[in-house]
């Protein structure tokens, strides 16, 4: 049995994973104990609001008669490029 738990835990990606998440826990208690955090509200604005007016102007063509069609190009580009890209990285990691 120690074998089996000394063997797990010398394996790479177990020994990132532990590493990562000391690492993560000291900064995220330092910024809670001073009262921070890693994302102002200001920050979050900035970065989605453009996001959701462009989602806005789809699903308002979609219902004001514009059709399905565009709303089903963005939808299924995303759904096929990411299995695509799924299908690569998996390819890859069989090689």
């Amino acid at each position: 049995m120690k074998d089996k738990i000394k063997g797990f835990l010398n394996h790479r990606l177990i020994k990132y994973t532990i590493i990562f998440l000391i690492v993560a826990i000291f900064i995220e208690a330092l910024l809670i104990l001073n009262g921070r955090e890693l994302i102002s509200n200001t920050d979050g604005i900035d970065q989605h609001f453009v996001n959701l007016i462009h989602y806005r102007r789809i699903l308002m063509n979609l219902i004001h008669g514009g059709g399905f069609s565009t709303f089903a190009d963005f939808l299924f580009d995303g759904v096929f490029a990411d299995a695509y890209m799924a299908s690569k990285i998996f390819s890859s990691l069989d090689e």
